[in-house]
C-alpha cells in the first residue's frame, strides 16, 4: 500500500478538519465525492491547485497541497474554508470548529470533547498521559508525517497535564 502523501515533501501546506461525530459510510461517501468535486477545481492565481486528501478514522479530513509551484494562495485557502463552511451549513456537520480535542478511549473508540472540558478531565486525572491524542492543529506534512495521533505526553494536549 503506498503511504498517504507519497509524493508530496516535507514542507508541504497541510490542513486537519475534524467532525464532531464519527461519520457514517454514507457521509464519508458524500465527504470524498464532495471535497474531490471541490478540489478539481481549486485555483491559485487561476492555476491548479496539486493536493491530495484522506478521510482518516472516520472523523477527519487530511488535506495537503503542492508547496513548489502553484502553492495555495490567501484567496485560494479561503475558498476552500468556503467550500466547508458551505459543505457543513448544508449537512448540520462543522467540521471547521478548532474548539475540540480528540483522543482515543481505552476501549480504543475516539472521543471528541469541547476543549474546555478535555482539559477539566485531563486536570482531574481521567485522561492519562499515554492516552492517545490527535493532533488536528497541524499545518505542515512532516508534523503529520511524524505523529498525527501520538502519546498525550508528546502532543500539545501535554502543557494541560
Amino acid at each position: 500500500m503506498k503511504p498517504e502523501f507519497a509524493s508530496f515533501p516535507d514542507a508541504s501546506p497541510l490542513w486537519i478538519f475534524a467532525s464532531p461525530v464519527e461519520l457514517t459510510e454514507d457521509q464519508e461517501s458524500d465527504l470524498r465525492t464532495s471535497w474531490s468535486q471541490f478540489a478539481q477545481n481549486w485555483r491559485t492565481h487561476g492555476q491548479p491547485v496539486r493536493s491530495e486528501f484522506a478521510l482518516r478514522d472516520r472523523f477527519f479530513l487530511v488535506v495537503v497541497a503542492d508547496n513548489e509551484g502553484h502553492s495555495p494562495s490567501g484567496c485560494s485557502i479561503d475558498s476552500a474554508y468556503r467550500f466547508l463552511t458551505d459543505y457543513g451549513r448544508s449537512r448540520n456537520l462543522d467540521l471547521l470548529d478548532r474548539n475540540r480535542a480528540y483522543y482515543r478511549a481505552s476501549s480504543g473508540e475516539i472521543r471528541c470533547e469541547p476543549l474546555s472540558a478535555f482539559k477539566d478531565r485531563l486536570r482531574a486525572g481521567e485522561i492519562r498521559s499515554d492516552t492517545a491524542v490527535f493532533q488536528t492543529g497541524l499545518s505542515v506534512l512532516s508534523g503529520y508525517r511524524q505523529g498525527f495521533e501520538v502519546p498525550l505526553n508528546q502532543s500539545w494536549a501535554a502543557a494541560f497535564a
